[in-house]
């Protein structure tokens, strides 16, 4: 091996190693996009029907474009075909056949000074993923533009080139991007670190931004200043301002709370009860306006002393009632009004008795101090998986008789490993929680009909959450559900989790239409064989390359035996 001579090396020696193994690198790569400009000639799309031209043309390979204008099409299932040959999932192998054939046919010139090595493979690819979707004779032009000044230029340098380059040869293209990304706005979130950290991307109008950064401020120094901790407030043990920022998004989620900080800051009177309203006179009769609200807000006010509520009554029991009082629409809904009275308005020697007006602020007080925060949540269902190990280590702890010898972690959808810890903390006291009832695999029965029952399809993303293609990253529950053994008509038990794995579109399209052939041998475990004879095993712990020697044919030939007697 090479590492044994590394503690033997001077610092010249190390330099020149690294020096020749960064050139190394360049000409690598400049190689395998020439190799791949040269599987997609090899792996036209002229003979087949083009994608969209026809219902039939789904059941069979189609001829697409992957690269932008000018560029040839190329068979459809060439990405996957090259994807587990070459350790890429589909998608990888989709991009590095597009930038070859842009690079290769759109820009000339830079691809010229890419085979011979005097441009990095990922510099070139990163003008063409930027241009993919203008006319070639656009891109020609920024070919032109660039191809004396990408050689050495760094990185930064260039994509800045990129965009002058852009707008001096497509000015009119820009000045619609310009007007397409003022109407584009998302927020979009990063997968989980393995810490149970997400990070937010948010794309809006400028004066939304603003304001969103201003309120974001805002609430920072309130929650920075109070001299007390606020209740349902996550803290977190914030120390820098960055951080107390998150803290203040992660509480805007929560609109009843962060109302109710807000006005509380800003007007703290407005939900200090005064005794002309919240004192009751208990000389006073029960419906004498100088009494004010004959109940405790803090408490929840009796049923009998509440005006109706007209947004619930039919409109012809509002046209009867002679005792509903006109309603008024505030920022929290319709708050009923009491009925203006005259002698409500008169001196009673201490001072004027509360109006309608004050009425109300002692209603909205009322009503927003009887708000549940967690009830405004948005509802969300969390996927913790645990071991039998780590729940007995838990409860064990939990009950003060020490720990196991594991520490306690699991396993949540979407987020990634976490210590059992975080996810009670996520589960804390400003949480509803639902709990779902346990799926047990081994107790769904196969079924008869082609769809995957709902529990089924539920049960399979539990054992089997990611994609069982080859290398791939796809984790999502929007995927495709495939058949491993074909469904045929008339077959009985054929739709179960025995005969059942998820896959992205491309690669449900290619493993029923294309040159690959897949089974399952057991529960989550898939084998495959290429055209040329390699074969792959995909399982939970990852994939496993057995390449195409005798070894790897006998275990194709185990998995074929398995997966016959299974679907028998």
């Amino acid at each position: 091996m090479f590492d044994r001579y590394v503690p033997e090396m001077d610092a010249s020696m190390v330099v020149g190693a690294l020096r020749e193994g960064a050139w190394d690198e360049v000409v690598t790569q400049s190689r395998q996009l020439s190799l791949v400009a040269q599987w997609a000639a090899v792996h036209p799309g002229a003979e087949l029907p083009s994608a969209g031209t026809g219902r039939l043309s789904v059941l069979g390979e189609r001829a697409v474009r992957y690269g932008g204008p000018g560029t040839p099409k190329v068979a459809e299932f060439a990405a996957a075909e090259l994807a587990p040959e070459v350790r890429l999932s589909v998608y990888q192998s989709h991009s590095l056949i597009a930038d070859a054939v842009d690079l290769k046919f759109r820009f000339p010139l830079i691809w010229e000074r890419l085979r011979r090595c005097q441009v990095r493979a990922y510099v070139a690819r990163q003008i063409a993923r930027r241009t993919r979707e203008l006319p070639l004779e656009v891109a020609q032009r920024i070919d032109r533009l660039l191809a004396d000044k990408v050689t050495n230029l760094p990185p930064q340098r260039i994509e800045h080139l990129v965009d002058a380059a852009l707008v001096k040869a497509d000015p009119e293209g820009v000045r619609k991007a310009v007007e397409e990304a003022k109407r584009a706005r998302l927020a979009h979130f990063s997968p989980s670190t393995p810490y149970g950290i997400r990070s937010l991307y948010a794309r809006l109008d400028a004066p939304d931004a603003t304001r969103l950064k201003a309120m974001i401020s805002r609430l920072t120094d309130i929650l920075m200043n109070s001299p007390e901790p606020i209740p349902g407030v996550r803290y977190g043990d914030a120390q820098t301002r960055p951080e107390w920022e998150a803290i203040a998004l992660a509480t805007l989620g929560n609109p009843g709370l962060a109302f109710r900080i807000l006005v509380e800051h800003d007007q703290p009177d407005l939900f200090t009860p005064t005794s002309a309203l919240f004192t009751p006179d208990t000389d006073a009769p029960l419906n004498d306006p100088a009494a004010g609200f004959d109940y405790d807000v803090d408490g929840e006010p009796p049923a009998d002393e509440l005006p109706p509520d007209p947004v619930t009554l039919p409109p012809g029991d509002l046209d009867d009632r002679g005792d509903v009082p006109e309603s008024t629409e505030l920022g929290l809904g319709t708050i009923a009004n009491d009925t203006h009275r005259p002698e409500a308005d008169a001196d009673n020697g201490v001072g004027r008795e509360p109006t309608s007006e004050a009425a109300r602020q002692a209603a909205l007080e009322a009503l927003v101090k009887a708000i549940d925060p967690t009830r405004l949540f948005a509802p969300v269902t969390l996927y913790v998986h645990l071991t039998d190990a780590a729940l007995a280590s838990a409860v064990s702890a939990e009950c003060g008789h020490g720990d196991l010898g594991e520490t306690p972690t699991a396993r949540v959808e979407q987020v990634g490993p976490a210590l059992l810890s975080q996810v009670q903390e996520w589960l804390g006291s400003a949480s509803r929680i639902r709990v779902a009832p346990v799926i047990d695999p081994g107790a769904i029965p196969p079924v008869d009909a082609y769809e995957f029952p709902e529990r089924m399809r539920e049960s399979l993303w539990l054992r089997t959450p990611a994609s069982v293609f080859p290398y791939s990253t796809n984790m999502s529950r929007d995927m495709d559900i495939n058949h491993t053994d074909p469904y045929r008509t008339g077959g009985r038990g054929q739709t179960g989790l025995h005969n059942a794995g998820p896959l992205g579109r491309a690669e449900h399209r290619f493993v029923t239409h294309g040159r690959i052939s897949m089974r399952q041998p057991g529960p989550g475990v898939y084998v495959y064989k290429t055209m040329y004879g390699r074969v792959l095993i995909t399982n939970p712990t990852g994939t496993f390359d057995l390449g195409d020697q005798e070894w790897a044919a006998a275990v194709w030939q185990l998995a074929d035996q398995r997966s016959a007697a299974a679907a028998a």
